[in-house]
């Protein structure tokens, strides 16, 4: 089942579609809710940040995992290198 949700301004589906290839629409409606309030204040999430708290919210990673990651994450870009997932 393909997820076709959208929202205004913040549209994580046609960022990563792939991501949410058989999700139901409305858990996908409540992930995108939540990452609202990042967004407004400017952030945008990579995808890999998508990726890893959808797999923490699945259960196949865990949440220091997820954290472990965002800290790497964050050091690659402040070197300007690329991060793993992140294309």
């Amino acid at each position: 089942m393909s997820v076709t949700t959208q929202k205004p301004g913040l549209d994580l589906v046609g960022m990563y579609p792939d991501l949410f290839e058989g999700l139901d629409p409305e858990y996908v409606e409540g992930f995108i809710s939540d990452w609202g309030n990042q967004w407004l204040e400017g952030w945008v999430p990579s995808r890999g940040a998508v990726a890893d708290s959808l797999a923490v919210e699945a259960g196949t990673m865990t949440p220091e995992e997820a954290g472990w990651r965002a800290v790497e994450r964050g050091r690659a870009r402040r070197a300007g290198l690329p991060y793993p997932g992140d294309e």
